[in-house]
């Protein structure tokens, strides 16, 4: 039943994923809404509805980000998903 759980959430979080993009300059959060990545960095979007911050997650962590920041790596590709799986699968058992 759990794994089944898991694979729902997986499914459902690749759902949720508007697209991937990779970090141009390392970002610091300036607040507790906002996510924090490394250049280089995997950043999955969630929201683009504010042409200036978006929505992602990186590592489990969900806030809000420059989009000035980021350049696209796919387009809801998802043999390009880089996400790390197990660490958003104990994201959601914290729930």
């Amino acid at each position: 039943m759990l794994c089944r759980n898991v694979t729902s959430a997986i499914e459902l979080f690749l759902y949720l994923t508007v697209c991937q993009v990779i970090g141009m300059y390392d970002y610091t959060a300036q607040n507790d809404d906002e996510l924090a990545f490394n250049k280089g960095q995997i950043i999955n979007v969630l929201n683009k509805e504010d042409p200036d911050w978006w929505k992602g997650e990186v590592n489990g962590q969900v806030g809000l980000f420059p989009s000035n920041y980021v350049k696209l790596t796919t387009d809801m590709d998802p043999s390009h998903y880089q996400t790390n799986f197990s660490t958003f699968a104990q994201v959601l058992l914290q729930f």
